[in-house]
């Protein structure tokens, strides 16, 4: 999944370039303290102190994999404006893909 949405950004943004030049505008960008909160929640999170130093520790893969499944699981929670339009047409176009029949092989 993580592939084909990097796949995605990736095809929207060389459309979005060829459209309307080198300026565009829709990036998926999420709230980073918003995230974190989250995945404090999940448990994800350890907080500790080290002399005068707070620290916050977290094992990577499991917060990657915790961010991925909250970006696709809630779209409409991370991403506002074009990037949330954009994420909902593509979306859409994949399962109008998804159920159209499989092309015949040519004979």
């Amino acid at each position: 999944m993580r592939e084909q949405f990097r796949a995605q950004l990736w095809q929207h943004y060389q459309y979005d370039e060829l459209v309307r030049g080198s300026d565009a505008d829709v990036w998926p960008f999420y709230d980073g303290n918003q995230m974190a909160a989250r995945l404090d929640e999940l448990g994800l999170l350890r907080r500790g102190q080290l002399g005068n130093a707070a620290l916050l520790c977290l094992d990577l893969a499991s917060m990657a994999q915790a961010t991925l499944r909250e970006l696709e699981a809630n779209p409409a929670v991370w991403f506002k404006g074009r990037a949330l339009e954009w994420l909902e047409a593509t979306a859409r176009a994949s399962t109008a893909a998804d159920d159209r029949p499989a092309a015949s092989p040519p004979s």
